[in-house]
């Protein structure tokens, strides 16, 4: 109850009485409005009262557009209280009210939603979560409550404070944001509903019984906080199974309404595999076989079954395509048409063979085939996996011999054809001595000695005898130079002689250079040993008497026994020597001629890389070196020397034993000035090298380069074959002529040509131009 207009006089009182409604805030604004001027809406002033501003009747919660001007003015009233304040003369509202007092609690917060609806609606009340339908933030304006009489639930108007949302509560009908508010969950604000009007049991028991409830929205708004204890997080599946039963087997749920009701049991059901989630379509595919999945209709409904069939090999998945397969050979597989349909078959084949040979030979005879077959480009070809078996992976020689009979003689390896052809016999004879790689190269040198290693040429030829006979003495390398010597005459020998029996003689003989003695082999051998006085030095009885002395007593004894033993070895090695020597003189030339035939018959057109003529192979004589005694090489005893390279740049010979620049000079002793002069304008350089060898017939006289040094053809030089030295030789141009200005031929004394390089001793080299 109020009066009108009674704001500042003495009836400016206002009467209320609570009906636990909370509406009552409209309706005590509204009457202490009207004292101060307003008028009711609809009756008293223009404006309507279905617009339910404050000063309309009934004061009550309201839905639709204007569910909020319950807590407004209308214009009306606006301007009534505007025009009664402005008219009075007393004015009281400077008197203002104390309000520190005033309490900030509101009801909102300390009564829930459903006790304010027991408070308005009596005790069974409780607010209605489905008809909000979790529309909080409206519910400011008017919630519903169930009321019991009528089985109703009817709107009310919640207290201020009262939630609204997360840290939003209701101020005058609307839901704001303070931080006063409390939290909540947004889409769960007041929790479950306390009664629910279609069980007679709680939320918890309800949904604990049939979970898919919570699929149905009556049910999910009422209980929204049990349901969201049972919610997976999986947006199509939230709430599990949506039909209470899914008695279903795995490849039920590729039927889309099965999978969407029975979305659990269809999760637990599903694979990995994209393009067979569930599995085999069908239940028949236990009976399929692995080539059946080649077909795309089986494929796709047997999708498990072929998967566990499947090899992951590119095109061939499932095995062979054909039933045949298992009567294939390797070879087969060549053909394109057999390897698609066999192809597993096929890649059983495969071994790590070389290149274009996955399935190993290609025709079935290759099983018969020798290892020197596969030289052949075809035959390798076609049965490139024997081949490959074969191969030994030795440059030159990767298939073995080439010919079948490689029963090899003494020094054939060394002609490079049967080299090629018994490449692997060659390989195993090979000993890595550099110039003596396969040991001797004749058979006959069982009877060589020591002395006879200072021949050049038996040196090459008898190489691994010779290394037999070496002496760590660099100056008596393989023993005396010449035989006879004896120990008992060491004293006797002159220094010529004691160098030449150097072997014997070492206790006694100075030590002298190889060069040294080969320069005196010349002068010594033109007259006899008992004759060696005058001009040489000879070892006298005084000279020895003081080295006596100067050794003390010890050095005669020492020498007496050394002499004795050496005497022994002596006698012993010149009987042998005879013995061999009468032997060799009737059957050389016989093994060598034979020895010849055997090894160029081995190969077809195999020719002898020397005179046939003569039968003497090339010999490079070394430098600085002087040999005399028996020829290996006929019956008649030769004494011969090697000629020495002069410098041939000039005439005078004062450069004697330098480089050699235009053309190879040699003379039998260092400071002559004899020379082999090719015919101009060929000219030799000195890497050509600097050996006088014997002719092979196809010119007159051979230079021999020092291997590995080649020979250039623009310096007027040929290259020929050698015999199996690997050096080559240097060809001057045909006829050579001589010139006493210039130089001369170097020959023998019977003028033939055939022995190039040798100097008959005692003769004048003048007498061969």
């Amino acid at each position: 109850i109020s009066q009108y207009g009674s704001i500042c006089n003495g009836t400016n009182i206002v009467i209320l009485q609570e009906t636990f409604d909370f509406i009552l805030a409209t309706v005590a604004t509204h009457y202490i409005a009207r004292s101060m001027g307003a008028l009711e809406d609809g009756k008293e002033n223009n404006c309507s009262a279905d617009d339910h501003f404050i000063m309309s009747t009934p004061n009550m919660a309201i839905t639709g557009e204007t569910k909020s001007n319950p807590w407004k003015f209308s214009e009306c009233s606006k301007r009534e209280i505007k025009t009664f304040i402005s008219s009075l003369s007393n004015v009281c509202f400077n008197r203002l009210t104390s309000v520190s007092n005033v309490p900030l609690d509101t009801a909102g917060t300390s009564f829930t939603v459903d006790q304010q609806c027991k408070i308005i609606k009596g005790t069974p009340s409780y607010m209605c979560r489905v008809i909000l339908g979790g529309k909080y933030e409206e519910m400011c304006t008017g919630m519903h409550c169930y009321n019991a009489t009528s089985k109703m639930c009817e709107l009310v108007v919640p207290t201020e404070g009262t939630l609204c949302g997360d840290g939003k509560w209701c101020i005058n009908g609307m839901c704001s944001s303070s931080f006063l508010a409390p939290s909540a969950t947004a889409e769960c604000v007041h929790g479950d509903q306390p009664v629910l009007e279609f069980s007679t049991t709680d939320c918890n028991s309800y949904i604990s019984i049939a979970p898919s409830e919570c699929y149905k929205g009556n049910v999910n708004l009422a209980c929204c906080k049990t349901c969201s204890t049972y919610a997976s997080g999986t947006e199509d599946c939230l709430y599990g199974n949506k039909i209470a039963t899914c008695s279903i087997i795995q490849r039920d749920c590729y039927n889309a309404s099965i999978n969407r009701d029975c979305c659990q049991a269809c999760s637990y059901y599903k694979t990995i595999f994209t393009d067979c989630p569930y599995g085999d379509r069908i239940g028949s595919c236990y009976s399929i076989s692995p080539r059946d999945c080649y077909n795309d209709t089986i494929n796709t409904n047997c999708c498990d079954r072929c998967r566990t069939y499947n090899t992951i090999y590119g095109d061939c998945e499932y095995g062979d395509k054909a039933t045949w397969c298992a009567s294939i050979s390797g070879w087969d597989c060549y053909d394109e048409n057999i390897n698609r349909n066999c192809c597993s078959t096929c890649k059983s084949f495969t071994s790590y063979y070389p290149a274009n040979c996955e399935y190993g030979d290609k025709i079935a005879w290759c099983k018969s085939i020798t290892s020197r077959d596969c030289y052949d480009a075809t035959t390798n070809s076609q049965c490139c996996k024997s081949c490959s078996l074969y191969n030994t992976y030795t440059p030159n020689c990767e298939y073995g011999n080439r010919i079948p009979d490689c029963s090899l003689s003494v020094g054939d390896c060394y002609d490079s054809r049967i080299n090629t052809a018994c490449c692997m016999t060659c390989k195993n004879y090979r000993t890595f001595v550099l110039n003596c790689e396969y040991g001797n190269r004749i058979a006959s040198c069982d009877s060589v000695l020591g002395l006879d290693c200072y021949n050049a040429s038996i040196n090459r030829n008898c190489c691994q005898t010779c290394l037999s006979f070496k002496t760590a003495y660099p100056d008596c390398l393989y023993g005396d130079y010449v035989s006879g010597c004896r120990t008992s005459e060491c004293s006797t020998y002159s220094a010529d002689k004691l160098k030449q029996c150097c072997g014997t003689c070492r206790s006694i003989l100075p030590r002298t250079s190889p060069a040294a003695i080969i320069a005196t082999v010349t002068s010594t051998d033109k007259q006899p040993n008992n004759q060696a006085t005058g001009s040489h030095d000879t070892v006298t009885a005084a000279t020895l008497s003081k080295n006596a002395s100067n050794d003390g007593w010890v050095a005669p004894i020492v020498g007496t026994i050394i002499g004795l033993v050496i005497v022994a070895v002596g006698v012993t090695s010149v009987l042998c020597f005879l013995r061999r020597r009468q032997r060799l003189k009737k059957t050389k030339q016989v093994q060598q001629q034979q020895q010849l035939k055997d090894v160029t018959s081995k190969i077809p057109n195999m020719t002898p890389s020397y005179n046939s003529q003569s039968n003497r192979p090339p010999m490079a004589p070394p430098r600085d070196s002087q040999e005399s005694g028996v020829s290996l090489y006929g019956d008649v005893e030769e004494t011969y020397t090697y000629i020495y390279p002069v410098d041939t740049e000039d005439s005078s010979g004062t450069a004697a034993n330098t480089s050699v620049k235009y053309g190879i000079g040699y003379s039998t002793n260092r400071n002559d000035n004899v020379y082999i002069e090719p015919v101009s304008p060929k000219q030799c350089s000195t890497s050509l090298g600097s050996d006088v060898t014997g002719s092979s017939g196809t010119g007159t006289g051979y230079i021999e380069p020092v291997s590995p040094k080649q020979c250039s053809t623009s310096l007027g030089c040929e290259v020929t074959g050698s015999s199996g030295t690997g050096t080559g030789y240097i060809e001057p141009v045909s006829p050579k002529q001589c010139s006493t200005s210039s130089g001369y031929d170097v020959t023998d004394t019977s003028g033939t040509g055939t022995d190039y390089g040798y100097l008959h001793l005692g003769t004048d080299v003048n007498a061969y131009c």
